[in-house]
This record gives structure tokens, C-alpha cells and sequence, in this order.
């Protein structure tokens, strides 16, 4: 099972089916009336009210990892021809920035190396006849990009773990807002 590209929408499945499900998929529709100069969106909320759940909407609309259209049948969404043509067509990836630190803790390993050689393992066994294990995953997203007209969706769950959990004075924490944050935004696939 593939823990980062192009995940499924059980999570989401699943919670639509709880007493606590809140419809909010016509968030979905705003997003796609953004232009391509706001590509870069930060669904931020205080804790508890829902981002993991928006993080997991937004993976099962639109990874190709996917098959979505009976799930967003029902919901409040407004399925007009933006959003059908959409639907579970972009390759999605999606990391919880908490449970990797974690993770990688646990392994003792640098946690924002360990979140991109986690990713570029399995870019390298999606598209093995373009990456070839030499290149960064800024570098692969591109290549793919450029290569094939792949878009990528990337959602980050837990974004701001590092910065709100870790001390001022830890190196995993600037290395994260310098890495992660500032290489994502520089790097447009």
C-alpha cells in the first residue's frame, strides 16, 4: 500500500459515514476557481476543527489513486464540468508531517530526508523510466512534470508540527522551514 502517491479515499470514505461529518466540499469548489497564481493554498484552522479532514477530501478528490465520483455524488459540492473533469485526475501526494517526524525519530533518521527518500522511492516505482534515484524530489516532480504533463497535488497534513512542537533552538525545526516550506514554494511543477 502506498503511503504518500496517489493514496485512496478510504479516510475520507469512512468519516463521511460518522455522526460528525460536517459536508464542507463546496470548498472544493472554490479551489477550483483559483488561477495558477494561486496555486499554493493553506487551510489553516486552530486544532481540532477539521483540517486532517479537509487534507483528506482533497486526497480523495483529486488523486489519481482514487475513484471518487460515487462518493462526491451525494455531497454539496456542485458538480459542473470543472469539477467532474478534475476528479481523481492529478497525481496526489500527500504526507502527515507529524507521523513522519515520528516515524523517522524512531529510526534515527533526519526527519526531512527521511520525508523526501520515502517519496522518491515510490516516484521511482511509478515512473522507474524517468527516475533514476540521482535526483531531488523538487528535481523528480519536475522531470516528471516536463516529461509527461503530469500535474502533482501535494497536501501536507500536520504542516506546522515542526514549528509548533519543536523548541526555537532545534535544527530539524529550521532545516523543516528551510527545506520543506521554502523549496516547495520555489520549486513550481
Amino acid at each position: 500500500m502506498r503511503r504518500f502517491l496517489n493514496k485512496g479515499n478510504e479516510k475520507f470514505a469512512r468519516f463521511t459515514k460518522t455522526k460528525y461529518f460536517v459536508d464542507k466540499t463546496a470548498f472544493l469548489n472554490k479551489r477550483l476557481e483559483l488561477d495558477d497564481s494561486e496555486k499554493f493554498v493553506c487551510n489553516s484552522r486552530p486544532r481540532r476543527f477539521g483540517k486532517s479532514v479537509t487534507a483528506d477530501m482533497l486526497v480523495a478528490y483529486f488523486s489519481k489513486g482514487a475513484d471518487s465520483k460515487s462518493l462526491f455524488e451525494p455531497l454539496a459540492c456542485v458538480k459542473d464540468a470543472l469539477f467532474l473533469e478534475s476528479l481523481n485526475q492529478y497525481d496526489t501526494i500527500f504526507v502527515d508531517i507529524q507521523a513522519q517526524y515520528t516515524e523517522a525519530y524512531k529510526k534515527r533518521a533526519a526527519p526531512n530526508e527521511y520525508i523526501e527518500q520515502n517519496n522518491l522511492k515510490e516516484l521511482r516505482a511509478e515512473y522507474p523510466q524517468l527516475i533514476t534515484g540521482q535526483e531531488t524530489l523538487a528535481e523528480s516532480l519536475a522531470k516528471i512534470y516536463y516529461e509527461t504533463g503530469n500535474q502533482f497535488v501535494v497536501i501536507f497534513d500536520e504542516w506546522d508540527y515542526p514549528i509548533r512542537e519543536l523548541g526555537k533552538d532545534r535544527r530539524e525545526r529550521e532545516e523543516y522551514k528551510e527545506h520543506m516550506c521554502v523549496r516547495a514554494v520555489s520549486k513550481r511543477c
